[in-house]
């Protein structure tokens, strides 16, 4: 009898690791086709918080009502515009900076209306919009995140 159950449990442990493989295989060939199907413009994007004197100049107003920001075109692709997610403790805001046409190298400074309502921001994401044959794309491949925003 033990015999039968320890190869009871190996044949079990066998399933398991495979189904952990074929996640991980899943999870990371979803990755690679998202990237690998993005334009290249988003390929070639990258929007990043300018930096001076090595402090990202990122902050809220001390009511919470905007956010300050001065962005920076680090890429190759000219940015027509960001998505930003404000996480924070009573709700989440989704905002467009609309006309931001940052070319490679140029800075911006945007101020965007956050809300009072939402709380404390815990988490920002901002995510890049490029302008592709169809239209503006929103570049998911090269969304950033940011938490622990001090204020202005």
């Amino acid at each position: 009898m033990p015999k039968h159950s320890s190869e009871k449990a190996d044949f079990s442990l066998k399933y398991v690791v495979y189904a952990v493989i074929l996640i991980a295989v899943l999870f990371f060939g979803y990755r690679a086709f998202v990237y690998l199907s993005s334009p290249k413009e988003c390929k070639e994007s990258s929007l990043s918080i300018h930096e001076i004197s090595n402090e990202q100049v990122l902050c809220v107003f001390p009511d919470n009502s905007r956010l300050q920001m001065i962005l920076k075109n680090d890429g190759r692709s000219v940015i027509e515009g960001a998505v930003l997610e404000i996480s924070g403790e009573k709700g989440k805001a989704v905002r467009r900076i609309e006309n931001l046409n940052l070319n490679p190298g140029d800075v911006a400074t945007s101020v965007v209306e956050y809300g009072k309502e939402n709380g404390d921001i815990k988490k920002i994401t901002i995510t890049p919009l490029v302008e592709h044959d169809s239209g503006e794309f929103m570049c998911s491949i090269r969304k950033m995140s940011f938490s622990g925003v001090k204020t202005c």
